[in-house]
């Protein structure tokens, strides 16, 4: 072989070989982006999911710490009789961030109902007795969402115990439920905890609500919201830049 054909055959080799390095670069560099934003985005749910259990249990420490109380019992029995709801019940909301509160007898008769919200707005709870039959026959401490009309209302309850019955297995003496609206205040309270964007999304189809942005780092998901029956009433699309 010539002198020159062997010099032209070595600058071929060394093209070929430098293309295969800058793709296999390439695919590293791409490689490296996916494996990052996909750290980012576990990292962001995770900070989401812990935010979201840290508020709502605030409203389950409502309805668990106000239930084994004998008032209380003493309430869901007879009723309002000595003031005992309007001093202790209804400025309890704004210290659990509560809307809405309701108490109940054993036979799910509601005795005693309080909302901080405009024109009595949830007085009545959005569901029938048989439904809270069914709740409270399944879980003695229930933790679920609503949606009536335009809101979603997440609800926390808790059965109605002495003051003694501190492992909480005594019969229950009636039933409490604390609710909180998840509106726009509330939507931008989390919003500015994972410093980005938290909107309802009714529609669990839409999967494009928010765009996602690797190169940007820009981390989207959505959460769905359960009902009493573990069937999805709503849900809420996060995105974090």
């Amino acid at each position: 072989m010539k002198i020159r054909n062997k010099f032209t055959l070595f600058a071929v080799i060394i093209s070929i070989l430098a293309t295969i390095g800058s793709l296999s670069l390439g695919f590293t560099n791409l490689k490296s982006v996916d494996d990052l934003f996909k750290s980012r985005q576990e990292e962001k749910e995770s900070l989401f999911d812990q935010l979201h259990k840290l508020k709502s249990s605030t409203l389950l420490s409502y309805a668990y710490d106000y239930t084994y109380w004998d008032d209380m019992v003493a309430l869901a029995q007879k009723g309002e009789t000595s003031n005992f709801a309007k001093e202790n019940i209804d400025p309890s909301l704004d210290t659990y961030k509560a809307n809405a509160t309701w108490v109940y007898k054993p036979d799910f008769t509601l005795v005693y109902s309080v909302s901080n919200l405009p024109e009595d707005k949830l007085t009545s709870f959005p569901l029938p007795s048989e439904d809270l039959r069914q709740i409270f026959g399944n879980n003695l401490f229930p933790h679920f969402y609503v949606k009536v009309g335009s809101d979603v209302i997440e609800v926390a309850g808790a059965p109605i115990q002495p003051s003694s019955d501190i492992e909480r297995k005594t019969t229950p003496q009636g039933y409490f439920l604390a609710g909180r609206v998840w509106d726009k205040t509330y939507l931008q309270e989390f919003s500015d905890l994972i410093n980005g964007e938290v909107e309802r999304d009714d529609d669990d189809s839409n999967q494009s609500f928010f765009e996602t942005d690797k190169q940007q780092g820009t981390v989207v998901f959505r959460r769905d919201l359960a009902g009493f029956d573990g069937k999805t009433v709503t849900g809420v699309h996060a995105e974090i830049k």
